[in-house]
């Protein structure tokens, strides 16, 4: 068979056309010498929180009118009190409780609201009403420090002067918040210096200021499950008690506080006198002396009820007159005939006498008693707080 014989390319040039390729290869990414098995898969790090963004400007909210009153301020315990609020209308209240040197907790059962200490096994294993908010130190790197606020409360920070205080409630907005501690004039402040958060919320804290600052938590308060216009509250364990309302309007906000003290050496308020009975024989005739009842009032009285009332043995009508004196002095009186009490208000401490004297009939018979609430003077530990 004919054939044609071609010239065989030089050596050379072979190898050089295989480098070539090999470089157009590895330039392409398709290969590469000796190449490593591909990276094992790792979890992404959330990259760390910087400061980007300036402080708000300082605003100062209007303030909202408010105030918080009482039934009682000094009280014993299982006794209710009774909790009333003057907000302008609209306004969001939030209540919270404090006791002093003690960790507060409130409990709504059956629609009841009982206010108590957090015992020393639910302090001790964690398992109380809250975990305590905590804020590492701020440092001057940039970072926000979180605060993860788990429960319901109210809690105070403070950082050399500046305080922040953080509401958690309920009906608050959701979400994170944020506060940043600014340095002025060489003083230290918290912008804004109160923030409103529900339960479970994140709060970020920046720092602007040149070196590393300290925050401590310094009071919290218990959430109170209280409607906003109050209710009543039984406190369960002796001590002074703060109760704290917190309103929230539209560019606008208010704090009122009212304290009580809970105390099983809380003397009675109320003074019994009687019942009392008696009769007369003739008291047209004239023939009987005034029966002359005394009593003491250890305290002011705010009020004092008398009642009283005449019967007769005889078929002829019978009727008596009773009369209040206070240190001889007599106060009023009255007969059985056009009333059967007296009240009386605003009375002093001292020495009473209540006297009965028979007016018409025969064979009368009489009964009568008295009932008074005291004005109790006010305890050393309440005359050192203020409500507001």
């Amino acid at each position: 068979m004919a054939g044609t014989l071609k010239e065989a390319a030089p050596r050379g040039s072979w190898v050089k056309r295989g480098a070539l390729v090999l470089l157009a290869l590895l330039l392409a990414g398709c290969t590469a010498p000796d190449a490593a098995p591909p990276p094992e898969p790792r979890a992404v790090q959330e990259a760390p929180l910087l400061l980007g963004l300036a402080p708000p400007e300082r605003v100062v909210p209007l303030p909202l009118a408010l105030s918080v009153s009482l039934s009682e301020r000094w009280l014993k315990p299982l006794r209710g009190v009774e909790v009333d609020v003057e907000a302008s209308p609209g306004a969001m209240v939030a209540w919270f409780a404090s006791l002093e040197e003690a960790e507060p907790r409130a409990s709504s059962i059956g629609g009841d609201v009982f206010l108590m200490r957090a015992s020393t096994q639910e302090r001790r294993d964690g398992t109380g009403p809250r975990a305590p908010a905590s804020l590492a130190p701020l440092e001057p790197d940039g970072r926000a420090r979180t605060m993860h606020v788990a429960h319901a409360g109210r809690y105070a920070f403070a950082a050399e002067g500046a305080r922040l205080v953080v509401n958690a409630w309920p009906q608050a907005p959701a979400g994170a918040a944020q506060a940043f501690l600014l340095e002025e004039d060489g003083a230290l402040r918290f912008e804004p210096p109160e923030l409103d958060v529900a339960p479970g919320a994140r709060v970020l804290v920046w720092s602007q200021v040149a070196r590393a600052v300290v925050v401590e938590e310094v009071s919290y308060a218990a959430w109170v499950p209280l409607e906003a216009r109050g209710g009543r509250v039984t406190p369960v364990d002796e001590g002074l008690w703060t109760l704290v309302a917190v309103a929230v309007g539209a560019n606008a906000r208010g704090a009122a506080s009212a304290s009580f003290l809970v105390d099983f050496e809380r003397p009675s308020d109320r003074l019994a006198v009687g019942p009392y009975a008696g009769d007369f024989a003739a008291p047209e005739a004239g023939a009987h002396e005034p029966r002359r009842l005394t009593f003491g009032a250890e305290h002011p009285l705010q009020r004092l009820r008398i009642g009283f009332a005449a019967r007769s043995s005889a078929p002829a009508p019978a009727s008596v007159v009773v009369a209040l004196y206070h240190e001889d002095a007599l106060l009023g009186e009255a007969s059985s005939v056009a009333s059967s009490e007296m009240l009386f208000e605003e009375l002093p401490a001292g020495k009473y006498a209540l006297v009965v004297r028979g007016e018409h009939g025969a064979l009368v018979g009489y009964e009568v008693a008295a009932e008074g609430l005291y004005r109790l003077p006010t305890p050393a530990r309440l005359r050192e707080t203020t409500t507001t």
